[in-house]
């Protein structure tokens, strides 16, 4: 049964029946900004079609309870051509969601005209005001060392994300960089000894947290930004830190990194 309640009578139950503390108590739960994933993936990982909006995807995925973040940005990079968004679709993503194009270092072209017709997708994607950086690119050592020179001659500028250095090579990049910012992913999880003391040895105001999902992700139902949690608490640790504190430094980081603030 519905009843309408007049002004006069809604004040007199407000006043003499008011709520405990404990129940207006509001949760407030960690800032946090998703540095690095990749869309095209999640979606594939998902079973879901290319053109998914990113609101279905969060909806989508469970996060465990005690985890839930407060997401206030998140950079989704594109890096292969056959999925580069296009103009339209830019326009409905979140405003807060930095966008990134470039050609992955795995990427190969079959012909000089696919060569051609990526750098031309890329210079356009390039000129729109949702994107802000060119990413990602740089040298996939994982890739043969043949392929060395052709990675070289693509790189010219590059944002370090997913750090797994020791720290010498730290040192070598924080001197070529002075303004380097550096990234770091679940695969932190399995880093050992000079890894480790690397990633202790980055200072504060450098370090941002990405998911790179659904790359590194632990389950495939659950691969989207707003799994970010997981991922700090296992940096957070070896950084003697609080999970909410690095999540909110990586947050400021991230947002100053990409003129987000």
């Amino acid at each position: 049964m519905n009843a309408c309640v007049e002004p006069e009578d809604r004040e007199y139950w407000k006043k003499s029946y008011t709520a405990s503390p404990s129940m207006l108590k509001v949760v407030e739960l960690p800032v946090a900004f998703d540095a690095h994933f990749h869309p095209d993936r999640i979606i594939k990982a998902m079973g879901l079609s290319q053109g998914t909006s990113f609101e279905y995807v969060l909806a989508g995925t469970a996060v465990e309870s005690g985890k839930e973040l407060d997401l206030v940005g998140s950079c989704v990079s594109f890096c292969y051509p056959y999925t580069y968004p296009t103009g339209r679709s830019l326009l409905d993503l979140p405003e807060d969601m930095v966008v990134d194009v470039g050609l992955h270092p795995k990427h190969h072209f079959r012909h000089q005209k696919d060569e051609d017709d990526s750098f031309r997708k890329l210079k356009e994607l390039s000129w729109l005001r949702r994107v802000t950086a060119i990413g990602e690119v740089g040298l996939d050592q994982t890739e043969p060392r043949r392929r060395s020179p052709e990675q070289m001659d693509l790189l010219r500028r590059i944002y370090l994300h997913c750090f797994s250095g020791d720290e010498y090579v730290l040192s070598q990049w924080s001197a070529e960089f002075p303004n380097l910012y550096l990234g770091f992913t679940r695969m932190v999880q399995s880093f050992s000894g000079p890894r480790i003391r690397a990633l202790k040895a980055v200072t504060a105001d450098k370090i941002v947290c990405g998911d790179r999902c659904p790359i590194f992700c632990g389950s495939r139902s659950n691969v989207a930004p707003n799994q970010l949690y997981s991922v700090v608490e296992i940096i957070a640790p070896i950084r003697q830190i609080h999970v909410n504190v690095l999540l909110k430094t990586s947050a400021e980081n991230a947002r100053r990194l990409f003129n987000q603030q």
